[in-house]
């Protein structure tokens, strides 16, 4: 039922309906949270999607009181270098970045990049994503400095 609940969040907001959406997302975190406290990857799964929805809707304190409960129930339960704390670490990155945390989100972009490199694979979708959202930060914020593929020049 819950994972159906998150998809119909999916929907919702693939459909332009974003105040559906965030019921959704709302609703399936709270239920995954009453019923395993927020110790299951299950949860941090769908407390990741509320955040990113808020990160998209452009709500930037309440994604990043999203993400920082995610990151410490993750970081009490998952070393850094698991996979699934390298993504929810990645995209906590992206938030900081939108919201103009530039050394936060250059620290978590780039650890959870190495993490997902050596998980992952160099050339798999989330390490590409991840190392094209530290591209993008270092090139809005004129370093000059390219996450690059490792041997690549």
């Amino acid at each position: 039922m819950l994972i159906a609940m998150n998809a119909l969040g999916f929907v919702a907001e693939d459909t332009g309906r974003p105040e559906e959406a965030e019921k959704w997302y709302r609703r399936v975190v709270e239920l995954r949270r009453s019923s395993a406290g927020g110790n299951d990857p299950e949860t941090w799964g769908a407390m990741n999607n509320l955040a990113m929805f808020l990160q998209h809707k452009g709500d930037f304190a309440a994604a990043l009181e999203q993400f920082d409960e995610l990151m410490t129930l993750t970081r009490e339960r998952l070393p850094d270098d698991h996979y699934l704390s390298a993504i929810f670490r990645n995209n906590y990155g992206d938030c900081l970045r939108e919201a103009g945390q530039i050394e936060k989100a250059r620290a978590e972009l780039t650890s959870s990049l190495a993490s997902l490199e050596k998980a992952l694979g160099a050339s798999h979708a989330r390490t590409e994503k991840a190392r094209a959202r530290l591209k993008l930060l270092e090139e809005q914020n004129g370093t000059g400095v390219e996450a690059q593929r490792p041997g690549s020049l």
